[in-house]
């Protein structure tokens, strides 16, 4: 299930790769399909009787937290700017999205998949190598992005790249 939890990434990555270079709306769905195979290979590697945290409260409220996180990814993903933009018209030239929490750092969606992912593990019993796996992809794929293909296709972004960190947030004066 983890090599199916990393073919999302390599899914992420041509989806990339297309808004990047390709351009066709024919591999425009590549993204929604990896989220979706991410989620599936995740949840199928739950084992609650291996999960670091065993005592019922402490578990119920690290999930909780790390179901916020998944809504604030899912929020920061998908609602902070144009996602149609975004994830349907690939080679779109658009504006940076400087604004939530992308006032802080340019990849805010990095920090929300780890704490659910840290979440998913500690509360729901995932594996580590699992977790492990998907936060160094995740970062793979964030360093892809922000060398290449947010450059090509986002106006403004190396001016952005200037003010508001990579990955450590903090706030512009």
């Amino acid at each position: 299930m983890t090599l199916l939890g990393v073919f999302a990434f390599v899914c992420f990555f041509i989806a990339d790769c297309n808004d990047w270079k390709i351009h066709t709306k024919y591999l425009s769905w590549l993204f929604m399909f990896g989220a979706l195979i991410l989620l599936i290979s995740t949840v199928f590697q739950f084992s609650f009787q291996t999960a670091p945290i065993q005592t019922l409260l402490p578990r119920i409220i690290v999930l909780i937290l790390s179901t916020g996180c998944l809504i604030m990814l899912i929020r920061c993903l998908f609602f902070s700017f144009p996602a149609k933009d975004a994830y349907v018209e690939p080679g779109k030239q658009r504006a940076v999205y400087t604004g939530g929490d992308y006032a802080y750092c340019r990849h805010p969606g990095f920090w929300w998949l780890l704490f659910v992912m840290l979440g998913l593990y500690l509360g729901a019993g995932l594996p580590l190598f699992s977790f492990a796996s998907y936060t160094i992809c995740n970062f793979i794929l964030i360093l892809f992005e922000d060398r290449f293909v947010f450059p090509s296709v986002l106006s403004g972004y190396e001016q952005y790249k200037k003010k508001v960190p990579m990955l450590v947030p903090v706030k512009n004066k």
